[in-house]
């Protein structure tokens, strides 16, 4: 009966630590969501709606004013600050806007390093899209060196078939071509295209751009 008493009491404190762990993280989710939507509802505002009615405002005058805000409207909640610059530099870099991108994905690169560290799979995740940016800016040098060191945390972390990390890989060949390293960019686009093959499929994207 002791045993069993011990074993029942041992439970519930086990389930009791569960529940307040659910919790806590459930509010921490909501009060994220609630900051974003703030951020996002000042993304709209202008300071005199009365100018503006009737006139259109574009996606860019809009990302051009939220780029600006990020460093104030999220400073307290430096991850999710990332989050959004990482995001807003994305969409600048779709856009082919490289020099407005870059500011926007170093910074993202810098909190998550100081807080997450060099192994987290969002850290190399802004490593991998401050290369893309650094590429197409050409500054190939330092887009190879976070290319290289994406890479490798992505195949220590994720394993090498894990789609990120092979599009790491895919976009290092592209950066030691375009750097006329020829015989090290075939030799890496041989494994490239190989693993992606095993791994996604022969007609999947990453694989189509490994044989291109």
């Amino acid at each position: 009966a002791l045993i069993l008493l011990v074993a029942f009491a041992v439970t519930m404190a086990l389930q009791a630590r569960r529940i307040a762990k659910e919790r806590d993280r459930a509010n921490r989710e909501a009060a994220a969501s609630e900051r974003v939507a703030d951020f996002m509802t000042q993304m709209f505002k202008v300071s005199d709606p009365g100018e503006t009615r009737g006139n259109s405002v574009t996606a860019r005058e809009i990302l051009d004013k939220a780029s600006k805000d990020v460093d104030s409207g999220l400073a307290n909640d430096p991850q999710l600050q990332a989050q959004m610059m990482n995001t807003m530099g994305t969409v600048y870099e779709n856009l082919g806007l490289f020099g407005q991108a870059e500011p926007l994905l170093r910074h993202a690169l810098e909190i998550r390093r100081q807080i997450l560290g060099n192994s987290n799979k969002d850290t190399l995740k802004s490593m991998y899209q401050l290369s893309e940016v650094l590429t197409w800016k050409g500054d190939a040098a330092e887009a190879e060196k976070l290319c290289r060191e994406s890479f490798e945390g992505r195949k220590t972390v994720l394993g090498l078939e894990n789609r990120d990390t092979l599009t790491s890989m895919n976009w290092l060949v592209w950066i030691l071509f375009i750097e006329g390293q020829y015989p090290e960019a075939e030799k890496l686009a041989r494994q490239t295209v190989e693993t992606t093959r095993r791994a996604l499929g022969p007609q999947d994207k990453v694989t189509l751009s490994a044989m291109g």
